[in-house]
């Protein structure tokens, strides 16, 4: 027998709720529906779709402040580097004192690891600049590479709120996430409940307005239908191309092509494939190719889509 379990993803589990929604809208008074309404089906659906939308948007919000903030420590990197190299005449070339008050506190003049040792640094190196002035260095003919207080607090509150716009992003992505998990789950409850409702009406176990709400009849084999409506396409003259197209079929998760080339016992086939197309490289050309679709789910293959023929030039 057919299952009809629910779908976990988001995408099936809207395609569902839209034949669900649609099939209650439709039959649902006519059989008797009264839990599980066309009206609050589309409401639950109506509200994941809402919630993945603004998961989305929080998704992209967060991805652009993680590149603002990538953007803001790489300025603050260039400008480090920048006071190493250009201090190094009047602190030292080595690790002492003055580098410790500058900020380097871990005896060494090197660049720090982490962007949260590099933020503290860019406070320190302004602190340090504000109180001694003799360092302070200004190009005008070249004015980006100033080593001054100004430039070093504007690149401290640069990364500053880089850093709190990804802490916001992040856990504004997290919440809208949550929600659309939990909308997500409020409809996979709703279509569940649906489901057992038809069964309770009863609905026959053959009847075909179980597709009408989306689901297999619950009579059908646990097998895939058939594919239907086998179409063959010819690629560019001499590449031995072959472009086939079918409708789904009702329970498949894959799909197996098979083409027959005459003279060879047994047909050649290809797949599985996701999708309810596909295209096939390096068939002989000059010779009638017969092909047929087959359905297939974790309970094996279903039955074979008519066969449909073709010559490749």
């Amino acid at each position: 027998m057919a299952s009809n379990e629910i779908p976990k993803n988001y995408t099936g589990a809207v395609a569902l709720a839209e034949d669900a929604a649609d099939g209650a809208q439709t039959h649902g008074a006519a059989i008797g529906l009264k839990q599980n309404t066309g009206g609050v089906i589309r409401a639950d659906l109506d509200a994941l779709t809402a919630a993945e939308e603004t998961a989305a948007l929080k998704r992209t919000a967060k991805a652009s402040a993680a590149g603002a903030n990538k953007t803001a420590d790489s300025n603050g990197k260039a400008f480090i580097a920048r006071f190493i190299q250009l201090e190094k005449p009047r602190i030292g070339s080595s690790w002492g004192p003055l580098w410790q008050e500058a900020g380097f506190s871990a005896g060494s003049i090197s660049m720090p690891g982490t962007q949260g040792e590099r933020f503290v640094l860019l406070g320190e190196i302004k602190k340090f600049l504000h109180n001694h002035p003799e360092c302070v260095i200004t190009d005008v003919a070249r004015p980006d590479l100033d080593v001054t207080e100004a430039v070093a607090a504007a690149l401290y509150l640069a990364t500053s709120a880089a850093r709190t716009g990804v802490n916001d992003k992040t856990n504004e992505s997290s919440a809208a996430a949550t929600a659309r998990e939990t909308a997500l789950d409020t409809i996979r409850r709703r279509l569940g409940g649906l489901r057992d409702e038809l069964s309770q009406l009863p609905l026959p176990g053959d009847s075909p307005l179980w597709y009408a709400f989306g689901f297999n009849r619950p009579n059908d084999p646990a097998t895939p239908g058939t594919p239907e409506n086998l179409v063959l396409a010819a690629g560019a003259a001499g590449t031995g191309t072959l472009i086939v197209d079918w409708n789904p079929a009702r329970r498949a998760t894959g799909y197996r092509v098979k083409i027959q080339v005459p003279g060879e016992p047994q047909p050649r086939t290809f797949g599985l494939f996701a999708d309810d197309q596909t295209t096939l490289t390096g068939l002989p050309s000059g010779v009638v190719l017969t092909a047929t679709v087959i359905g297939h789910n974790e309970s094996g293959d279903g039955p074979a889509s008519s066969s449909a023929s073709i010559t490749l030039n």
